[in-house]
């Protein structure tokens, strides 16, 4: 049963979370909360508690396993789970750790204990969009679209869809006299 948010989610204190992490900006772009389990399952099939559809994701990637008053983290997959860039088999990750599903795969953070009343933002829960879109730089932009659009191919590319649409204009004016 996999319990994901689609809005931003107020957390409870006796809930488990795990959260979605976009590596580039670091904000949490998808977050799950469980009542307190033992293990939790991680992975691209849907049966997973915390399901992911990346290719770079196994079907049974990881777990989470509460053991003795601590969790641990568990490889399953055959690709592989990082814990601060490195490769583990199974390790105790604390509350509030990050790991990686693959080298090139997703970043995931989990927390066992209540997050202090704040709120866990997700994409879809955000009212200013512009705030996740890349920055461009305009005058680098307009620098390069000059060096193109200036070269001999381009703009031979530009007579050849002038002559084109010239031929085309008169098929069409020919047609319809």
């Amino acid at each position: 049963m996999t319990h994901s948010s689609s809005t931003a989610v107020t957390p409870n204190p006796n809930t488990i979370t795990v959260q979605l992490v976009d590596s580039a900006s670091g904000r949490i772009v998808q977050a799950w909360q469980f009542p307190p389990l033992e293990t939790i399952s991680i992975g691209r099939a849907a049966e997973r508690e915390v399901s992911i559809a990346d290719p770079y994701v196994s079907r049974h990637h990881a777990e989470l396993r509460l053991r003795d008053g601590a969790w641990w983290l568990v490889a399953l997959g055959r690709n592989g789970v990082l814990v601060n860039g490195r490769s583990i088999t199974e390790t105790e990750i604390p509350d509030g750790g990050t790991f990686r599903l693959s080298s090139s795969g997703p970043i995931l953070r989990f927390y066992s204990s209540p997050l202090a009343d704040r709120e866990l933002p997700t994409l879809s829960g955000v009212h200013d969009a512009a705030e996740f879109l890349p920055q461009i730089n305009t005058e680098k932009r307009d620098e390069e679209v000059r060096g193109i659009v200036e070269t001999d191919y381009f703009k031979k590319l530009r007579e050849q869809a002038r002559e084109l649409r010239k031929g085309r204009d008169t098929e069409i004016g020919g047609a319809s006299g």
